[in-house]
């Protein structure tokens, strides 16, 4: 599976339900129909009020995002064939003109991940009624090879014992150096800031209920001798999915501890 992960800002003249609104209602419809569709496409509005740890304004040099939006492909040519299409003269035009009545266009950032899964399957992120991404970093004395492999086989099995109604958990960790990764105006530049980001692994939880929020941010932000605990931030969102997309496949299926 080929993966990539938005970070996008709104206009500052919209507020967050506008923001949604237009997205959900206007923008994914548009998207989906005027370019090659992805496996699955989904999109989660950052509920900040109820997040914990350090301010955004320490992880994003834009500041706080507004959505964060996923797509899934089969392989790396499905993303190209959306890109060749969105090339098109008469494709780009109506897209850019679609963005600009929503989202602020110099504010970007996309990122090629490899993601990592554990439990859940995709019938079951129906029954989801809440969810928690939590962006961190690893520990100055780690390399970002060790920090994977110790992460995924250290961490994750203590935080899967401590979570209560846990559907799905995965792990994505940022590809800096892919050439689909950049940040910025998508006009202006093809190449990451290596600034713009100061986290490299974004976890996303799905609950079964509401009530088990406050474990499974508590499980996400324990301490621990693999994460920078000055770089660590949990926040509730509200996900939404495209209606064609029911895949959500794993790039790496390591076991299955699924209760």
């Amino acid at each position: 599976m080929f993966k990539l992960i938005f970070f996008l800002w709104r206009r500052s003249d919209l507020d967050r339900d506008a923001f949604i609104d237009y997205y959900e209602n206007s923008h994914a419809i548009f998207g989906s129909r005027i370019v090659p569709r992805s496996d699955d496409y989904r999109r989660s509005y950052p509920q900040w009020e109820r997040g914990s740890g350090r301010g955004m304004d320490d992880i994003f040099s834009f500041g706080p995002f507004d959505v964060m939006t996923e797509l899934w492909f089969h392989d790396r040519s499905g993303r190209e064939a959306q890109l060749t299409e969105a090339a098109k003269p008469e494709v780009r035009d109506a897209v850019v003109a679609d963005e600009a009545r929503f989202m602020d266009r110099s504010k970007q950032a996309y990122f090629v991940v490899v993601e990592h899964r554990s439990c859940g399957t995709a019938p079951g992120m129906e029954r989801a009624a809440a969810k928690i991404v939590h962006l961190c970093r690893e520990s100055p004395n780690l390399a970002p090879d060790e920090f994977k492999h110790r992460h995924e086989r250290e961490r994750v099995p203590e935080i899967e014992g401590a979570v209560r109604g846990l559907i799905d958990y995965r792990r994505n960790y940022f590809v800096l150096d892919d050439p689909q990764s950049f940040a910025g105006g998508v006009d202006a530049q093809l190449q990451l800031d290596p600034e713009m980001l100061s986290v490299s692994l974004m976890e996303e939880m799905w609950l079964a209920s509401t009530e088990d929020l406050a474990i499974a941010m508590a499980a996400l932000k324990r301490p621990s001798a693999l994460i920078d605990s000055s770089m660590s931030f949990s926040i509730p969102v509200d996900e939404y999915r495209a209606d064609f997309g029911d895949v959500m496949a794993p790039f790496v299926l390591l076991n299955e501890r699924c209760r």
